[in-house]
């Protein structure tokens, strides 16, 4: 068996390739949509030579589809675009799998260590409401109703406090906010240690990602790591895989600008019950629909069942 994410494109279509001429069944596994992506990312006035651009690519990514055995995707939605760029409808081996997580298990010393380096640097405070984000500091996020929201908690002087983690292309729009706004923080790049004991420390995870298919239709691997440690998830999104998952378990919130990013954060600073409420529900659905041990289950008992249905189709066509 041969299971080959997607990205990379090419070395999907590789193993759809070696698979073909070796009867090696290929399981194509869809974790971002390209190259839709790129062209749904691109200014509408210059989405048309996108789209031309991507052909290319959009080729490719079909005859790797169209070769493959099976297809899984984080989604309902990225299985079926798998499928249509098949050319085929769905069928029992095509399986929907979450990104899961596992939270990283540190020593005594490692968690002393790590909490002690935000006690002396007074970050992460007990009595602050703290806002964080993980992450790749992308173009597929954006930031500014963030920013609207701390520059108008500051102004009230509330005991929010926002934080970032990672580094990118936006790390400069980052760092200018944070030196302007003092409830603010950038961090940069951290070890496991210091982001799993800043997790531990904080109650709001922020997944502000562009509405394009790519997000719309995916469950975004932060927000799964946000969930694990009992964060409510706050999300620009307002429609989707994970906006469903929210409204379903009340694990967290939409936000359609920074005016609504702060009311909401005020309601739940107001109401400390409904922070809790949300931050339980959110391990809740963690426990529930991504564990990595559970999802494991299952896609091995989905690549058992694709073997065994391999093989049978390999001795009729022997005629055995």
């Amino acid at each position: 068996m041969i299971i080959a994410s997607m990205p990379s494109v090419d070395l999907a279509l590789e193993s759809v390739r070696f698979g073909a001429e070796h009867a090696i069944p290929v399981i194509i596994d869809v974790r971002d949509l390209h190259p839709d992506v790129f062209v749904d990312m691109a200014p509408p006035l210059f989405r048309p030579a996108a789209d031309l651009a991507a052909s290319g690519m959009r080729r490719r990514v079909n005859r790797a589809l169209a070769g493959a055995s099976a297809i899984w995707g984080n989604t309902d939605g990225f299985v079926e675009w798998g499928c249509r760029g098949a050319g085929r409808i769905r069928s029992e081996h095509d399986r929907t799998f979450p990104i899961a997580y596992e939270p990283v298990a540190l020593t005594q010393a490692e968690l002393s260590e790590a909490h002690g380096k935000w006690d002396a640097k007074g970050l992460f405070l007990s009595e602050d409401i703290n806002v964080v984000f993980f992450g790749t500091l992308s173009k597929s996020f954006d930031f500014k109703p963030i920013f609207e929201a701390a520059r108008q908690l500051e102004a009230s002087s509330s005991r929010h406090r926002f934080y970032f983690f990672g580094h990118g292309a936006l790390e400069q729009q980052i760092s200018e906010h944070c030196a302007a706004c003092p409830n603010s923080h950038y961090l940069g790049w951290a070890p496991a240690k210091e982001l799993q004991t800043a997790m531990e420390r904080s109650h709001i995870g922020l997944a502000p990602y562009l509405p394009i298919r790519n997000y719309i239709e995916n469950l975004p691997n932060k927000s799964t790591e946000y969930m694990s440690g009992g964060l409510a998830v706050a999300t620009s999104l307002d429609r989707g895989c994970l906006v469903d998952i929210l409204q379903e378990t009340k694990a967290g919130f939409s936000y359609a600008s920074g005016d609504e990013l702060a009311q909401k954060l005020t309601h739940l600073s107001d109401t400390p019950q409904a922070l809790e409420d949300m931050r339980a529900a959110s391990r809740g659905a963690f426990a529930a629909k991504f564990d990595r041990q559970a999802q494991a289950r299952g896609m091995m008992g989905a690549i058992k069942a694709l073997i065994e249905d391999y093989r049978g189709r390999s001795r009729e066509r022997r005629g055995l």
